[in-house]
């Protein structure tokens, strides 16, 4: 062990889902209006290249399918760019609404990544963890955390491609295809020689999903941008976004 460190409170994890599903229904009380769909276009000014108006493409009846003829002009005095992975392509959606270009592209892409979710029932006397926090391996950087209740035995894991693998990904229909070679060749390796009792263990599930990547340092960005004056970004957390979304959230409503 090169290096550790462990908090005596304040320590842990959290679902994600229910932490969603939470902040949502306390903006629901708060008065905030959900609209399904996707943006499609903008108006902008000319001079000032600020966005006057975003056209949203809204879900038809049954809220499963975007409508062709369910198309909403929304007036704006700001928006707020908090796309996740797809901030960049709205970024340039935005500046497509009028002759001009992005002068300052916004370095944020989409990435896969693969999450595994197993479970581990030792029976040679190897200690199986009763409560894991998120664990990181420093040559590997393959991490784990439990999951579910504590002694339940189940955890998540993951890693990021090398380098050379990590490749933009514009293309949803690749995260229909978990990438198990990262599991076989590099995880597993791994979590077997950071904990013992994981050489028996056994995948239970798996899916992909995207990370929203700042390709110039992977911190995330909180700015008006220098193009558009009206447009404000909360992006760019490359795959810490859940953790900081509160402070995040809060900063982007003291700036509006």
């Amino acid at each position: 062990v090169l290096l550790g460190s462990l908090g005596r409170s304040g320590e842990g994890w959290f679902d994600p889902w229910p932490y969603l599903r939470g902040l949502k229904q306390k903006c629901l009380e708060l008065g905030v209006t959900y609209l399904h769909g996707k943006p499609v276009g903008a108006t902008r000014d000319e001079v000032t290249g600020s966005i006057s108006s975003v056209d949203l493409q809204l879900l038809g009846n049954h809220k499963k399918t975007l409508s062709t003829n369910n198309i909403q002009r929304r007036n704006v005095q700001f928006v707020v760019n908090a796309a996740g992975a797809h901030s960049g392509t709205l970024m340039n959606l935005l500046a497509s609404s009028s002759s001009g270009t992005l002068l300052h592209s916004l370095p944020v892409v989409p990435r896969k990544r693969c999450i595994f979710f197993f479970h581990c029932s030792s029976s040679d006397g190897a200690i199986v963890p009763y409560d894991a926090p998120l664990t990181i391996c420093p040559t590997t950087n393959v991490y784990f955390r439990s999951d579910g209740p504590p002694g339940s035995a189940h955890f998540l894991c993951g890693v990021s491609p090398t380098p050379e693998h990590d490749i933009d990904s514009y293309n949803e229909d690749d995260l229909n295809r978990v990438d198990y070679h990262l599991f076989d060749d590099i995880i597993w390796p791994a979590l077997y020689h950071l904990v013992p009792a994981f050489g028996t263990i056994k995948v239970k599930s798996s899916w992909a999903g995207y990370y929203e990547y700042n390709v110039v340092d992977q911190n995330g960005i909180i700015d008006f941008h220098p193009d558009m004056g009206n447009v404000l970004m909360v992006c760019g957390f490359t795959g810490h976004g859940l953790q900081h979304s509160p402070a995040a959230g809060r900063a982007a409503a003291e700036l509006l």
